[in-house]
């Protein structure tokens, strides 16, 4: 699978990873989102994100969202990593 990376132009830090080139089923309340990468299926994903819970978080809801910390780089991915994508409050998501 193919996977795209978008950057919300919204919310400052927040990312996503979505399975088609449009983004179209990003929360739009989180957008508009901007285009900032693509991984090739045979590579892996930015900042040892696991791939396979990217890709059952956009087989399932179409999307995963991350953040980026206060100074530009990703959270610590075993404590941020989750697929809620119905909790618009992560990271302060009680899960």
């Amino acid at each position: 699978m193919r996977i795209y990376i978008f950057k919300s132009e919204t919310r400052r830090g927040l990312r996503a990873f979505a399975g088609d080139p449009a983004g179209s089923k990003l929360p739009q309340q989180h957008g508009p989102w901007t285009a900032v990468g693509v991984v090739r299926p045979e590579a892996e994903p930015p900042h040892r994100f696991s791939r396979m819970s990217i890709e059952r978080a956009i087989d399932g809801d179409g999307f995963q969202l991350w953040r980026l910390s206060a100074n530009g780089t990703p959270p610590d991915s075993a404590r941020y990593s989750h697929e809620c994508s119905d909790c618009l409050r992560w990271p302060e998501c009680p899960q």
